[in-house]
């Protein structure tokens, strides 16, 4: 299982990756508004879901997409822990 830390460093890092000249990194909202603080559509919301199985080597399901996963780290952080929990 993965540390939440090490879990929001992956995403964050990401994020900076993808999105460091649309955004102050040390603004980052962790608890919502993310999806207007990166100016993303819901295309590019998509791709950061599909990314986040790739780098997690995991699959989020149907029953777990939402605005939300998206939109808040902090519960993006949780999910894709618990994902990686019972996948072990």
């Amino acid at each position: 299982m993965k540390d939440n830390k090490d879990i929001v460093k992956k995403i964050t890092d990401y994020i900076a990756t993808n999105y460091s000249d649309r955004v102050d990194m040390t603004r980052l909202p962790m608890q919502g508004g993310l999806i207007s603080y990166l100016g993303i559509d819901s295309m590019h919301s998509l791709e950061i879901l599909i990314d986040m199985e790739s780098i997690f080597g995991i699959e989020i399901t149907d029953e777990l997409l939402s605005i939300k996963l998206v939109d808040n780290v902090e519960y993006l952080t949780e999910t894709i822990s618990r994902i990686l929990c019972k996948t072990g």
